[in-house]
């Protein structure tokens, strides 16, 4: 009987044990297919990395802030020009207006000032199947007061991009005319985690005060853990399962 136990925990736990790798190998699939899409063959094409919320945060106090980078990749078969703007989309007014930003190139901070203000903001060019990365920093200023408490509100960073095409023409790629721009909702803070782009409470200063609680996490990587905790369930339900079959064959003896 002890031999026939050691042969099934021996299955069971390779059977769990390849499941596992599977569920593994599904979630680094995934990351490696969000971070590395195909070229587009569209003469314009902006895209970023992470393509849905890149910052997120919750119960930011005064005089906190979240930083995060983002890849800006140009896609097309063409160089282009392209711009940022925030924009607010939804949420307080109140609260958005409050909000200080910095920018970063390469070290350098190319922007420094209020979130509203940051609107149109051109970055020069990026030459066809070229990336570059920016790194932005928000900022809950340390004067805000009580005001801000309760409130919250969404924020959507627009890239735009320009160039020419074939025929020498310019081809504009904006928010309002193609699918190509990529907003981001920008999250210093929020009740929970952030993984929908269209439905994301950016910002939500709780009643008590709390200070910042929170961090930072790539959708796909947030993908990746889930599937390893649910690999390693699996695993532990197995040993469970074998406990119990052998406990009930004890007590059949």
């Amino acid at each position: 009987m002890a031999k026939r136990d050691l042969k099934l925990f021996i299955l069971l736990f390779t059977g769990l044990f390849i499941l596992l790798f599977i569920v593994l190998l599904v979630g680094g699939a995934q990351v490696l297919a969000e971070e590395n899409q195909p070229e587009s063959h569209a003469e314009i094409d902006i895209a970023t990395v992470p393509s849905s919320a890149f910052i997120e945060g919750s119960n930011l106090a005064p005089g906190d802030q979240v930083r995060s980078s983002i890849d800006i990749h140009n896609r097309g078969q063409n160089d282009f020009e392209y711009d940022i703007s925030a924009s607010k989309q939804s949420g307080s007014e109140l609260l958005y207006n409050v909000f200080n930003l910095e920018v970063e190139y390469e070290d350098t901070v190319i922007f420094a000032g209020s979130l509203q203000e940051f609107t149109h903001f051109e970055m020069g060019s990026l030459k066809s199947g070229e990336h570059e990365q920016l790194t932005f920093t928000i900022e809950f200023p340390l004067q805000a007061g009580n005001e801000y408490q309760g409130l919250e509100t969404i924020v959507a960073l627009g890239f735009s991009a320009q160039g020419e095409d074939t025929d020498g023409d310019v081809s504009p790629v904006s928010s309002e005319k193609s699918d190509d721009e990529d907003t981001q909702p920008v999250s210093p803070v929020s009740s929970e985690d952030i993984h929908d782009e269209d439905s994301q409470p950016v910002v939500s200063q709780p009643d008590d005060g709390s200070p910042f609680s929170g961090g930072l996490l790539p959708d796909t990587a947030s993908n990746w853990l889930f599937m390893l905790l649910i690999g390693l369930l699996l695993l532990v339900a197995g040993i469970s399962l074998l406990k119990m079959y052998r406990k009930n064959t004890e007590e059949t003896i």
